[in-house]
């Protein structure tokens, strides 16, 4: 089953049924990650909007397109290690060092061969374009507040610099044509542009690599106060949470499924996502728009 974009390669909007498959397939891919994860004897659980999605809807919140798991460092290296034993036939990791090869962002992601699902944003982009789910690595921080607000700014830094870099090296038309139709973003399109020339003289690879390893860093120190996850929608400073927040994992259920939860699920969604149980008005609902999508089935 394929939809695509017209031959110009315009955007689309995702139908409802195209979104009731994926979503269909993306809880498929997520009940083999738990299956390898309960052989390693490895936790994994979910975060963001899938999270939200199971103490809203006890499901995939209506409009999502996407799945969303977390790990700790600890269960990311068992896990990495292990995957093309366990999942590789069917999945493609691609993550920040791994393999020694380019990611195409510093977040980790788990693709299903031989689908195709390309949104604007990654149009141009030369690396793996299929239905994914996003993995985010829980990394402990340290417990001095100057070395934690250091490292806020450098890992927000390096996530700049990786992110307009990739822009700079792959142009994207379409997104030019949104971003310039306005003399404020115009203003703030070339910034970027100019941000992107400069950091890519540094590649993109090492940008993803020195990211890795400087958020990982603290990871010695088992028992910090705080957690973080430094790929998540509010960055390193902002999805700072007690340990205690995300740990141990909770149960809940999703689409009929047990799953972990954060510990302390109030805190942690209210934390990311404020009045997390009041739905959002339709114009605010967040989708990505598509180029392409093809179903592996």
């Amino acid at each position: 089953m394929a939809s695509h974009g017209n031959k110009l390669q315009m955007l689309r909007r995702i139908t409802d049924d195209e979104r009731q498959t994926l979503q269909n397939v993306l809880l498929g891919m997520y009940i083999d990650i738990m299956s390898a994860c309960r052989a390693l004897d490895i936790g994994c659980t979910l975060v963001g909007g899938s999270a939200l999605g199971a103490v809203r809807h006890n499901g995939f919140i209506p409009w999502d397109d996407d799945f969303d798991i977390g790990m700790t460092r600890d269960e990311w290296e068992v896990f990495k290690r292990n995957f093309q034993q366990l999942l590789g036939d069917k999945y493609i990791l691609e993550a920040p060092n791994y393999e020694n090869k380019d990611s195409k962002q510093l977040l980790s992601k788990i693709y299903y061969k031989g689908t195709e699902y390309v949104m604007l944003e990654e149009m141009n982009f030369p690396y793996n374009n299929c239905i994914f789910i996003d993995v985010f690595i829980i990394d402990n921080v340290s417990d001095s507040f100057l070395v934690r607000k250091f490292d806020t700014f450098v890992a927000n830094l390096m996530r700049v610099a990786s992110i307009t870099s990739q822009e700079f090296r792959f142009p994207n038309p379409l997104q030019k044509r949104v971003m310039t139709s306005t003399p404020s973003l115009f203003i703030y399109y070339y910034i970027r542009q100019v941000a992107g020339l400069l950091f890519s003289l540094i590649p993109h690879k090492t940008w993803c690599l020195w990211f890795d390893r400087f958020v990982s860093r603290h990871n010695v120190n088992k028992t910090s106060k705080y957690v973080t996850v430094p790929t998540g929608l509010k960055r390193y400073g902002g999805e700072m949470l007690k340990r205690e927040v995300f740990f141990p994992y909770s149960k809940g259920l999703f689409e009929g499924n047990e799953v972990n939860l954060p510990n302390n699920t109030h805190d942690y969604l209210t934390i990311i996502y404020g009045n997390y149980m009041k739905l959002p008005p339709e114009d605010r609902r967040e989708t990505h728009p598509i180029v392409s999508l093809k179903f592996p089935y």
